[in-house]
């Protein structure tokens, strides 16, 4: 299990990076529902040690093993789970700024465009009044999607 929680893979896409933060979260309710094995095994090991068995430094020992590998398995779990949840922002914000390029590009034509309208004057003022609009739009959607990020 500590393999499984230690691992160093890391996704390229928020598909993979969900995929990953799933797993991981598997791997939480795999550890949760040992406790209980890992509780009577401690108990059982209590009960010898009270009823004075002639290994009990032997025992104590492995308790105590026991203790600090399921200690560490918490770390572990805790320390992936982070760089996780990292991983998914991350590609959320590579997919995001993507959009963003991708939407910037599709613009450029307008942008670059050397129609002074002549007649159509008019239909240009709309069509630059609509280019603002959509980048207010725009502008909102990813300040919303920086706010989220924090």
């Amino acid at each position: 299990m500590m393999a499984l929680v230690s691992s160093d893979e890391l996704a390229n896409d928020v598909t993979g990076a969900e995929a990953l933060l799933e797993r991981h979260l598997e791997h939480r309710t795999e550890i949760d529902a040992r406790a209980g094995t890992f509780q009577a095994f401690e108990m059982f090991g209590q009960q010898l040690l009270q009823n004075g068995h002639y290994a009990s430094a032997e025992i104590q020992q492995k308790l105590d093993m026991m203790t600090e590998a399921r200690k560490e398995l918490e770390k572990a779990w805790i320390a992936r789970r982070v760089k996780v949840d990292q991983c998914l922002d991350l590609q959320l914000f590579y997919r995001d700024c993507e959009q963003a390029e991708n939407w910037m590009a599709s613009r450029e034509a307008f942008l670059g465009s050397d129609d002074m309208g002549g007649d159509n004057v008019e239909a240009l003022i709309k069509k630059h009044e609509d280019f603002d609009k959509a980048i207010s739009a725009q502008e909102e959607i990813q300040f919303s999607a920086c706010s989220q990020s924090r």
